[in-house]
């Protein structure tokens, strides 16, 4: 390989590094500005999203760190070298593209209809803000079997394929168990949540496990920027 080669070759790691750095920086600062939805109590979530400063906002934003990382997860599959970990990359940016249109889909519709009601809600009298909350509460219903199913599949399955990738690649092992632990347990509780809905605080999953999934994505794309260094 001629050093023109190597040289284009270690700048698309660098670009496949920023994406997955960049995308995973986004959804975890968007996620934390989202604050803690009480999605089953539609009074008290039509109240935190009337004065929730930028409702609508974090949710785009949300979207736009989404497409991001998948992009760089896409881009990451065309770094590998080792010919089983190209197959099992590919499995998970397909499933992770999957997950993210559905992820997408779910927060473009939260966070539409979750602040237009919202408001609506605020400038209702008290007889109509009990029609408006029963429409709030069918689209919260609606919304969190498609969020867990967005999020089981782009945070959770995709992920623990990308820590098996990590592991064929070479990359340190604490890649591979940390991302293998966190990504199945995501899976896991997702499941337990679709099935049994109060069994355990949603917080635990949208947001504690989602945001460590994504300084895991970030650790990947900071092993990779140093793997380019060599």
């Amino acid at each position: 390989m001629d050093g023109q080669q190597v040289s284009k070759e270690k700048r698309f790691y660098r670009m496949t590094a920023l994406g997955l750095m960049a995308g995973s920086l986004l959804v975890l600062i968007f996620r934390g500005m989202h604050g803690d939805l009480p999605a089953g109590d539609a009074h008290a979530a039509m109240g935190f999203i009337a004065h929730h400063p930028f409702y609508k906002g974090v949710h785009l934003g949300a979207v736009v760190g989404v497409m991001v990382t998948v992009l760089g997860l896409v881009s990451f599959v065309g770094t590998l070298k080792n010919g089983s970990a190209r197959l099992v990359g590919w499995l998970s940016a397909s499933i992770a593209s999957v997950g993210a249109a559905v992820h997408i889909m779910e927060h473009s519709i939260d966070g539409h209809a979750g602040e237009t009601l919202a408001h609506t809600w605020e400038a209702a009298s008290v007889a109509e803000q009990a029609g408006i909350e029963h429409s709030a509460g069918t689209i919260f219903v609606a919304l969190h079997g498609p969020a867990l199913v967005g999020i089981s599949m782009l945070w959770a399955l995709a992920v623990l394929l990308l820590a098996r990738v990590s592991r064929l690649e070479g990359y340190r092992s604490w890649l591979f168990w940390s991302g293998s632990i966190v990504s199945a347990l995501t899976f896991v509780l997702c499941l337990i949540q679709f099935l049994y809905p109060d069994f355990i605080p949603g917080v635990l999953i949208f947001g504690l496990l989602v945001s460590l999934v994504q300084l895991w994505i970030f650790s990947l794309g900071a092993a990779l920027w140093r793997r380019s260094l060599r």
